[in-house]
């Protein structure tokens, strides 16, 4: 994950929002988010459009090119606008292999792709979580990404920071794959 991260990563606050400028430049806006749970919220600008980053967020079997952490990505089951896909992540040490079993939920007029887990190895979280899109200015997108770290203990600590510390990672590397 650190060998993509040219950029400065800035991590803030939920009171320090950076602005549309510096997400603009490349910055990724993250926050965790303490609403009766812990959420990861993070914000940034892909250089495509809303249907271009939709079409890659959908694509689910083509994860292992879109997400650096992902190594498998499998469709089980599609009905109507929803679709259970196992994921499997691998992270560096101490965090190892994650896996998931997640029901999707597509909403493709407003753009918002959802899912929870249905199964899965991550420890006292539902795994739940979220990607809204809209358009912005230069045929660009302005994307927010919402997911669940809920938790406490050490374990669910190392899922908490590996997941913070990768999120501007994933802007970052889908923002490539998107753009080739």
């Amino acid at each position: 994950l650190c060998a993509l991260l040219t950029h400065t990563i800035f991590t803030a606050p939920a009171s320090a929002a950076l602005s549309l400028n510096a997400l603009e430049k490349g910055k990724v806006d993250i926050a965790l988010i303490d609403a009766r749970q812990d959420y990861i919220q993070a914000k940034g600008i892909f250089d495509a459009p809303p249907e271009k980053v939709w079409k890659a967020l959908t694509n689910f079997s083509a994860y292992p090119r879109y997400y650096e952490s992902v190594v498998q990505s499998q469709v089980r089951s599609t009905q109507g606008n929803q679709a259970n896909v196992y994921v499997k992540f691998k992270f560096p040490f101490p965090v190892g292999e994650i896996w998931v079993l997640n029901q999707y939920t597509l909403d493709a007029k407003s753009r918002k792709l959802s899912w929870k887990m249905l199964d899965g190895n991550l420890k006292n979280s539902d795994g739940s979580g979220s990607w809204s899109l809209s358009p912005y200015k230069g045929g660009r997108t302005l994307a927010t990404y919402r997911l669940n770290v809920d938790g406490s203990g050490a374990s669910n600590w190392l899922q908490k920071q590996a997941v913070f510390r990768s999120t501007p990672a994933v802007f970052k590397y889908l923002n490539q794959q998107i753009g080739k």
